[in-house]
């Protein structure tokens, strides 16, 4: 069981180390700015606030999560992804 375990590991750590530039990127294309800077290393780090998921439920459907919180507190990380499922709701992604 290990070696099928550190195998599985290392085709998600490889798939992960492919995938995420090119979503970062996209992203980054899509929002026409930069998500990764001093403060937001990597993807993970830059969604983690729910800014950035609010502002491509805004790109994609204007004003569908208008009253986000620019802020990276725990607590309004929680109301940001909060209004970006609720926008999605709005767009029409069903659950």
């Amino acid at each position: 069981h290990r070696s099928y375990t550190i195998s599985r590991k290392k085709i998600k750590e490889e798939l992960l180390e492919k995938i995420v530039p090119e979503y970062t990127t996209w992203i980054e294309n899509f929002l026409g700015e930069q998500i990764i800077d001093e403060e937001n290393t990597n993807l993970l780090e830059a969604l983690k606030s729910g800014v950035i998921l609010c502002k491509i439920a805004n790109k994609v459907q204007p004003e569908s999560a208008p009253k986000y919180k620019n802020s990276s507190n725990s607590f309004a990380a929680s109301e940001n992804i909060q209004l970006f499922l609720k926008a999605c709701k709005k767009i029409g992604i069903k659950d």
